[in-house]
């Protein structure tokens, strides 16, 4: 059985503070170090035929994780074990010789998949087709783009239908184009049955290729659960990750318990600063069903903001997956929330939005924040983004069918 069972492990770097101090160390003549832990206490299983998606903010450990798995890096602590034939793709090309030709390192580096002589014979052809660098592959790789190497890479490495597949961020580099045909690779894979462990920053990705998420952050795991869920927590780590001078926020992410019994996540503090909130159509009357491309908006009475420099509301709306469809903040529109706050603390705010949602049920969250900089960041975050209720968009009478996340509204003219 394909099967991955880590149990505590954990990976720490020793940081010496003098120049010699790792050769002293090594001798036997000095213990004087650091030890920064990168993470600690990991326990995670993914069953056979199970796609498993880990995600988590940079530095996180992600990619850590992986190597400790595949044997690449040693781990500090704890234990795994892995359960039939691997292929990892961690950084893909890193390993082909620049002055041999593109066949020759797919031959190398096949031979060191472990495949046999005649696997190679019967799977070349499907990878010269698979990565479509043309004549390239009888050209030294030194005269290769970077994309071009991620095309021989991947398809050497998936010549072969694997019992565990491991990618780390395998599907964010090359054209549209290859990713999309990466990611049916990796689809098919998982249908005949080959676990996953896959590593992703696109949560469409995660939604459409896992079955499951894992959220890393502040050197541990911070959540298991169901893809939707595993968004919600993320998106709270990164909020959290923003702040600076905050200890308490920082400080309290371990204690990030989404309530997994709901559909959606539903955690403590907005309701210190929101007081109500609705959604209306354009006649202002409260709706939960919007028909498709009616516009409606959000009116938002806001509380407790008196005393509070520069306070920004931001919003962001997902599908029942949890893939994000919007998100914004006052700050990033220019906006000075400030300046509509009254003597008693209290802000109104009516946003409105047009509407090109497909079909289906959304959640909508809010979240507070103050003094902003940059590029939409934050010196506070005086509550992380919370789900706060949800809506449905249906088909509008007579409206064209259409299918997809969005409305392009075509129009169409024939030349007569």
């Amino acid at each position: 059985m394909a099967k991955i069972i880590v149990k505590g492990l954990g990976k720490s770097y020793k940081k010496y503070k003098g120049r010699w101090g790792r050769l002293l160390h090594w001798l036997g003549f000095s213990n004087k170090f650091e030890e920064h832990w990168v993470l600690r206490h990991i326990d995670l299983e993914v069953e056979a035929g199970e796609a498993v998606g880990l995600i988590g903010v940079n530095g996180a450990g992600k990619s850590t994780l992986l190597k400790m798995i595949t044997g690449i890096v040693r781990p500090t602590e704890g234990s795994f074990s892995i359960e039939g034939r691997v292929a990892a793709l961690l950084e893909l090309g890193i390993g082909f010789h620049p002055e041999f030709t593109g066949r020759q390192n797919a031959v190398m580096s096949s031979q060191l998949l472990g495949y046999s002589a005649s696997d190679i014979e019967r799977v070349l052809p499907e990878i010269e087709s698979f990565a479509e660098i043309g004549s390239y592959i009888d050209s030294p790789v030194r005269t290769y783009s970077s994309g071009m190497q991620v095309r021989l890479a991947f398809a050497v490495a998936t010549a072969i239908r694997p019992d565990i597949l491991i990618v780390d961020e395998a599907l964010s580099v090359g054209d549209i184009q290859f990713q999309q045909k990466c990611a049916e690779r990796i689809k098919t894979f998982k249908q005949k049955g080959t676990t996953i462990l896959f590593v992703t920053h696109d949560m469409n990705a995660l939604h459409s290729l896992c079955d499951r998420g894992v959220v890393l952050s502040q050197h541990g795991c911070v959540f298991q659960g169901s893809t939707a869920q595993a968004v919600e927590a993320y998106f709270d780590c990164l909020a959290r990750d923003k702040v600076s001078g905050n200890e308490e926020i920082h400080n309290d992410v371990e204690n990030f318990q989404p309530d997994t019994s709901a559909p959606v996540v539903a955690l403590s503090g907005l309701h210190k600063y929101i007081d109500h909130y609705e959604i209306k159509n354009r006649a202002l009357q409260s709706v939960s069903v919007i028909s498709e491309s009616e516009a409606f908006y959000l009116l938002i009475k806001l509380k407790n903001l008196g005393g509070i420099e520069d306070p920004h509301l931001g919003f962001r709306i997902q599908d029942r997956l949890g893939l994000v469809i919007y998100e914004t903040n006052t700050y990033c529109h220019g906006i000075s929330l400030g300046k509509y706050v009254r003597a008693d603390g209290t802000a109104r705010l009516k946003i409105e939005l047009s509407n090109s949602l497909s079909m289906g049920e959304y959640t909508i969250a809010f979240g507070l924040e103050s003094q902003g900089y940059g590029d939409g960041l934050f010196k506070n975050v005086l509550c992380v983004t919370e789900t706060i209720g949800s809506f449905t968009i249906i088909r509008a009478k007579d409206a064209a069918i259409w299918a997809g996340s969005t409305n392009m509204r075509p129009s169409f003219d024939f030349e007569v």
